[in-house]
């Protein structure tokens, strides 16, 4: 089960211009590269020194797929894809051409078991409530 952590933060709420208190995720240390291939090493039947390589095929494998015009699913997981992002447009489809403006962007949509897991897997404790529990 995930634990996050976070803290009451004040904000405008930009619908009635109040000032009210929401959450906020309250930050651990960036993982390492090393962190995490020893990680998959320990929770894997991939000996530690191959974990690095395949890390890469993977990374290579959903980057080529994903900019060739491919949605990429990882069961479990989510499904990487491409989309494209421009302010512009034109008034016709013959008229349009791709401008400078346009980004490609690639997205994750988590699957429905990772939703699920976001969704019922986690406690949340608030920052004065961990502080607490360490005294």
């Amino acid at each position: 089960m995930g634990r996050i952590v976070y803290c009451a933060v004040k904000r405008r709420n930009p619908a009635t211009a109040t000032i009210k208190y929401y959450p906020a995720r309250v930050g651990s240390e960036r993982l390492t590269t090393d962190d995490v291939i020893d990680y998959i090493g320990e929770n894997s039947q991939v000996p530690r020194a191959a974990v690095p390589a395949a890390v890469h095929a993977i990374l290579k494998t959903i980057t080529n797929f994903v900019l060739n015009g491919h949605s990429v699913e990882l069961p479990r997981l989510g499904i990487f894809s491409a989309t494209i992002q421009e302010k512009g447009g034109a008034e016709s489809a013959e008229a349009y051409r791709m401008s400078a403006d346009a980004k490609v962007m690639v997205r994750f949509r988590p699957s429905s078991s990772l939703s699920q897991e976001l969704t019922y897997g986690i406690s949340y404790v608030s920052v004065n409530e961990a502080a607490g529990a360490g005294a």
